[in-house]
């Protein structure tokens, strides 16, 4: 039987009913979580929690609604945000998915952003409790701080991520929800319980090519991946840790990797998009001459507003009041773009490094340095 509650039980089904005790129970927060037990009832129960649901603000009559079987499962419930988005506090349904783990394998997870493979720091648990604020990494140089909401992302380990090896079509936010499949030849991952979009799970590649959850909270992230093996009746469960940021910029580029041709392209008049090489003048779709406005592909911006950046070309920086435009590709989850208009100084600048730097109370992340950059030619 599966059924809401707000109530703190313990796995017995007893509720504690001490300040003492609290912590005994499932749900010491009170709010309304989705619990499983059996039917009919009898004192062996067991009481199983099957959420981790964030307080709401708004009060409902929420719902769950079962399914041939107990792995699959939805339930409606407003004034909550789950890590996938809901600006307005409305009544959503959520798709619950609880696997049965036969196997915990401990092998060690590692990421990347997965515009350029920027490796991201490894990021552990804080020991609890914590004598003084607990550091973020700091990263050598190349090496990314954390990923961030609605950042495309590549995790990878050194065992088979999938029984087999798959990719999905792509998805648009605009036509559906979620955007992509959580599930990919019986591939799932979740950052902190919310579930990620899924581009391509590899077998032989170890790896697997996700969407960050597009709400999820900066902090310690943790990172779960079941891997369910229908021909082997196996389903085997992953874990990892990775530092959640408010944004970490990653420059798409030619190698898919460091170096390589920075994907851009001249928009100056939208309806004649042009490759590289840039002049730092262009046309417009007036037909006047105007400072050439360049399209740049990127990752790990999508929170964010343009004021909050610095794009350095070459040696010479590209101030904010010069980027243009900061937008998401709704039709590309993971793709966000920012377009910038050229200085007349980078007039001759022939092949040079871009590099983007966010900054947002004091903290700064940067794209991959000069050395690793993906490059762009001036005229």
């Amino acid at each position: 039987m599966l059924f809401f509650s707000n109530q703190n039980f313990r796995p017995d089904g007893t509720v504690p009913t001490t300040a003492a005790t609290v912590s005994e129970g499932l749900n010491p927060n009170g709010t309304p979580q989705v619990f499983r037990t059996q039917i009919p009832a009898s004192t062996s129960n067991t009481f199983t929690r099957l959420t981790n649901t964030p307080p709401v603000s708004l009060l409902t009559s929420p719902r769950v609604m079962a399914s041939a079987s107990r792995t699959r499962t939805a339930f409606n419930l407003g004034g909550v945000d789950m890590g996938t988005g809901n600006s307005d506090g409305s009544v959503e349904i959520f798709y619950l998915l609880s696997p049965i783990v036969t196997a915990q394998d401990a092998t060690a997870l590692t990421f990347n952003s997965g515009a350029s493979n920027m490796p991201v720091a490894t990021a552990t648990p804080a020991p609890s409790p914590s004598p003084s604020p607990t550091p973020t990494p700091s990263p050598s140089p190349g090496v990314a701080l954390g990923l961030a909401p609605g950042q495309l992302s590549i995790a990878r380990s050194t065992v088979p991520l999938a029984p087999f090896t798959g990719s999905s079509t792509g998805g648009s936010e605009t036509t559906r929800s979620p955007a992509l499949p959580i599930e990919l030849n019986g591939v799932s991952l979740s950052v902190n319980g919310a579930a990620a979009g899924l581009y391509f799970v590899g077998n032989a590649e170890k790896q697997i090519n996700f969407v960050m959850p597009v709400t999820a909270a900066p902090g310690l992230g943790t990172v779960a991946v079941n891997i369910l093996n229908a021909g082997a009746n196996t389903d085997t469960a992953l874990r990892g840790f990775v530092q959640i940021v408010t944004a970490q910029p990653d420059i798409f580029s030619s190698t898919g990797d460091a170096l390589g041709n920075a994907i851009a392209v001249n928009v100056t008049n939208p309806n004649l998009r042009l490759p590289p090489p840039f002049n730092v003048t262009s046309t417009d779709a007036s037909g006047a001459t105007v400072p050439t406005v360049v399209e740049l592909s990127l990752t790990g911006i999508r929170l964010t507003l343009k004021s909050e950046f610095t794009i350095t070309v070459g040696t010479t920086t590209i101030a904010a009041d010069q980027i243009v435009l900061k937008q998401s590709n709704l039709e590309m989850p993971g793709f966000d773009i920012l377009n910038f208009t050229l200085p007349a100084s980078l007039a001759g600048a022939g092949e040079v490094p871009v590099i983007v730097s966010f900054t947002r109370g004091g903290v700064t992340t940067v794209s991959r340095p000069a050395d690793t950059a993906a490059k762009i030619r001036i005229n």
